[in-house]
């Protein structure tokens, strides 16, 4: 079982829910209008926003001002090498820190 309530999880449990990726999308990146987005999932082009990990740590808007106060080190170790976050002590508690913030905002 998962640590988190991301959409990307919840989304994905239920026999009602499992098939429609409707219910793993970000709603705050993407419209939250039902009818809109079933519209546009049967274009052959859609490729909705999906609330994942990675959305949530680099791109997710709602987080956008706690992404801008992380230090240089931190972002770029958020960006480019996550590894490294989990072999530095002070990257382990900003980073800890900032995802404390996101959970948080989010639930």
């Amino acid at each position: 079982m998962s640590s988190h309530r991301y959409n990307i999880e919840t989304g994905r449990h239920g026999a009602s829910k499992r098939g429609d990726i409707l219910n793993r999308i970000c709603y705050q990146c993407s419209t939250n209008d039902k009818q809109v987005l079933a519209n546009l999932k049967e274009l052959p082009f859609f490729y909705p926003i999906i609330e994942d990990e990675y959305h949530v740590l680099r791109t997710c808007t709602l987080y956008e001002d706690l992404r801008h106060k992380l230090s240089d080190d931190a972002k770029t170790c958020i960006f480019s090498d996550l590894n490294r976050a989990f072999e530095e002590v002070h990257l382990i508690r900003e980073i800890a820190k900032f995802l404390t913030k996101i959970h948080e905002r989010r639930f």
